[in-house]
């Protein structure tokens, strides 16, 4: 496993071993080191030459952090004919503009515009669109790609998900925008991800695969997060204002309302990995879990996603006042 020890790859590893699997990490042992003792750790860069892994054999690899065509490459060029499985974790952000549908696996993707050789919202979808056609080229039947949506659940350094039960926590008046019925959103727990990655390694399930919830829009996530506050004893108002409202005010769909697609993005048909055995929890429990994780870290404000409270007390005002 290239990674392995942060949230997706960590979660894959928890997985992985408590099925009884042997595992080896390749990463910079920069992030957790330590954290799976009876793990094999080797330590290096992608970036660099992968004698390490090279000269092996591999039962399965599985490509956590590849973002540009080069290390996907590298990587190909490293490992031997003896790899019998490999999986590509690549992003829904691959396909081009859907306004919201759920697209299937065979939905036109992104083409890149400039190599500029840097990530960026530009960059991201079509250099994973660049990894994906190596992987398939290198590997043909032997090779799984997985195209998550939103992943969410303990340890998400992103803090796309932790907002939520935070927010929930410290109650008051809460901004959520108005119809929520109606705007789709993605967060699949990591959990029910390494779930999935796993029954892929041990059927040999091969192929692309959209994984994400089967449905869910903000009213999912909303009643979630009111029955949560409900749980733990907090008072939370709901504060429910038009999204276009909401967007004129300066909250920003998918950073200041996380799991909120931006305008146009599409979501993905899951029905194919439904089929091959993926499952998911209620909202509700990735919402308590995250939170335990969070108060045993004691990560708190300030997060990278969604409103501070002053953005979140300027919106309430802007609004009430007209």
């Amino acid at each position: 496993m290239m990674g392995g020890t942060q949230f997706v790859g960590r979660a894959f590893t928890e997985t992985l071993l408590a099925a009884g699997h042997q595992v080896t990490h390749f990463n910079r042992g920069k992030t957790n080191p330590g954290l799976f003792p009876g793990v094999e750790s080797l330590v290096g860069d992608r970036n660099n030459p992968l004698d390490l892994i090279a000269n092996r054999e591999w039962d399965a690899v599985v490509d956590v952090n590849s973002y540009f065509p080069h290390q996907t490459q590298r990587l190909n060029e490293a490992l031997n004919d003896s790899v019998r499985h490999f999986i590509y974790i690549s992003t829904i952000s691959v396909y081009d503009q859907g306004d919201g549908q759920r697209l299937p696996e065979s939905a036109k993707l992104l083409e890149l515009k400039e190599d500029t050789g840097e990530l960026t919202n530009e960059t991201y979808g079509p250099y994973k669109v660049i990894c994906e056609r190596l992987v398939q080229e290198r590997w043909g039947d032997k090779a799984t790609i997985l195209r998550p949506g939103v992943i969410v659940g303990p340890n998400d350094h992103t803090d796309r998900f932790a907002y939520w039960p935070l927010r929930a926590s410290e109650g008051g008046d809460m901004v959520i925008p108005q119809d929520a019925d109606h705007l789709a959103i993605t967060c699949l727990d990591v959990r029910d991800f390494a779930r999935f990655l796993g029954n892929c390694i041990e059927k040999g399930i091969t192929g692309i695969y959209n994984v994400d919830r089967r449905a869910a829009t903000f009213g999912d996530l909303r009643s979630a997060i009111f029955d949560f506050a409900q749980e733990i004893g907090v008072q939370l108002n709901p504060v429910e204002i038009p999204l276009e409202h909401l967007v004129d005010l300066g909250v920003r769909r998918w950073a200041e309302l996380p799991g909120l697609l931006p305008e146009g993005a599409a979501t993905g048909d899951v029905s194919a990995a439904v089929s091959n055995g993926l499952t998911e929890r209620p909202v509700i429990e990735s919402i308590r879990d995250t939170w335990a994780w969070m108060q045993e870290t004691g990560r708190g404000r300030p997060l990278k996603a969604g409103l501070t409270v002053e953005q979140e007390r300027e919106v309430l005002e802007k609004w009430r006042n007209g």
